[in-house]
C-alpha cells in the first residue's frame, strides 16, 4: 500500500537537505516547501532548489515579510531564531496542508530525553516529523550525507542571527541559543566541543553590518545602542553560559529522580547520558569534575539519597557560576 504524501520544510541547510535525501522514498515526499524572507541567504535557495530537482520532487517557494518584526526584535534585544523558526515552519505547515499533505518533516535533530517530541501538531491538521531525531543522527551523519552531494554548498549563514543575539546578551545577560546548545550535547547529536563551536559560529557577525541596517531601515544607534558587535565573546563568557544550562538540566533530572515522577526508563537514559557528557565536558570546563561524575551512573539504578546528596552539589555549583554574571539573570535560581 503507498503511504500518504509528505512535505518536507526545505531550508537548503545541510540538516534539511540531508532529510530530504533521506526520506523522499521512504516517506512518500512529493513536495519540498522553501520560505523566504528578507534575511533568506542565497545560497540556502540554491541549495533547496538543487536537492528537490536531485530526487525528483516539487519544490515551492513561500514569501514571508519579517522586516518590521526583525526592526523591533532587534532594537529590543528580543530572541530573533525562535519567533523567525515559529514563523517559517508555520508557513511550510499551511502550504503542505494546501497541497494536501498531512505530514511535515524536519531537518530538527532534537528529539525526547531532554527536547521536545520526535512527532507534534503543528498547525491543527498537519503532523510534524523531526526527521533527524527520527533517524537518530549526529552531526557527523548530516554532514556524511551532504559531503557526498557535489552541488551541495556548506557555505551559507544568517546575516541577522548573531547581531540579534548580541542584542539578547546585551539585555538578558546570556546566549539564548544556549539551551539548544546544551540539548543536542545530552542527546548526543553533538559533542560538547562541536556545541561551544556552534555557539561561537552564533555570535560571530559578518564582516559588513550596514546590510542588515538597510534591510531593516534602522539608524546604527536604534539597532546597536551599545555599539556594533564585532565579533564573539570571550571564551569563558561563552563556557560559563554552557555550563550554567548544563547544570540546570542535570538539576531537573535530579529533582525528577527524588520526587519518583521518573520511570526506570527514564532514569537509565537520563543519567547514563548525563554521565557521558559531563565525562567529556570536564575537557572543557574542570569545573564540572568537582561533581562526583560517576554518581550519574549509580543514579541509573534509582537511589534517592544519593540522588539528594549531588543535587545539592550541583545547586553549589549553579550558584557560584550564577556569581560571575555579575546581574541578575531573569529565570536563573539555583
Amino acid at each position: 500500500m503507498t503511504s500518504p504524501p509528505s512535505s518536507i520544510a526545505l531550508s537548503g541547510g545541510k540538516d534539511s537537505v540531508a532529510t530530504l535525501i533521506d526520506a523522499a522514498d521512504r516517506w512518500n515526499v512529493k513536495v519540498a516547501v522553501t520560505v523566504v524572507h528578507e534575511f533568506t541567504d542565497k545560497t540556502c535557495l540554491e541549495n533547496a532548489r538543487k536537492a528537490a530537482e536531485h530526487v525528483g520532487v516539487d519544490h515551492e517557494v513561500v514569501k514571508l515579510r519579517l522586516r518590521e518584526w526583525f526592526a523591533r526584535a532587534l532594537k529590543e534585544g528580543r530572541p530573533i531564531c525562535t519567533k523567525c523558526g515559529r514563523s517559517v515552519l508555520t508557513a511550510a505547515c499551511l502550504r503542505a496542508r494546501e497541497l494536501g499533505c498531512a505530514t511535515v518533516l524536519t531537518g530538527h535533530e532534537l528529539r525526547g530525553k531532554f527536547g521536545r517530541r520526535t512527532t507534534h501538531p503543528y498547525p491543527p491538521g498537519v503532523t510534524v516529523v523531526r526527521y533527524p531525531a527520527l533517524r537518530r543522527w549526529t552531526w557527523e551523519d548530516i554532514r556524511d550525507i551532504v559531503s557526498s552531494l557535489g552541488w551541495f554548498n556548506p557555505e551559507y549563514t544568517c546575516p541577522i542571527r548573531p547581531y540579534g543575539v548580541h542584542r539578547f546578551i546585551e539585555e538578558v545577560g546570556y546566549n539564548p541559543l544556549t539551551g539548544r546548545a546544551c540539548t543536542i550535547m545530552l542527546e548526543g547529536v553533538a559533542t560538547p566541543q562541536e556545541a561551544l563551536a556552534y555557539l561561537r559560529e552564533t555570535e560571530t557577525p559578518e564582516e559588513d553590518p550596514e546590510r542588515v541596517l538597510d534591510i531593516l531601515g534602522l539608524e546604527e544607534k536604534a539597532a546597536f545602542p551599545n555599539g556594533i558587535p564585532d565579533g564573539p565573546r570571550d571564551e569563558d563568557e561563552i563556557i560559563r553560559d554552557l555550563t550554567y544550562r548544563l547544570l540546570m538540566y542535570a538539576r531537573q533530572a535530579l529533582r525528577s529522580l527524588v520526587r519518583g515522577t521518573l520511570n526506570r526508563v527514564e532514569r537509565r537514559e537520563r543519567f547514563t547520558q548525563l554521565y557521558f557528557v559531563m565525562s567529556e565536558y570536564g575537557k572543557i570546563d574542570d569545573r564540572v569534575e568537582h561533581l562526583d561524575i560517576e554518581a550519574f551512573v549509580r543514579l541509573a539504578t534509582g537511589d534517592r539519597e544519593e540522588a539528594e546528596r549531588l543535587l545539592r552539589d550541583v545547586k553549589k555549583l549553579m550558584r557560584s557560576i550564577l556569581a560571575e554574571y555579575g546581574r541578575t539573570i531573569p529565570g536563573a535560581r539555583p
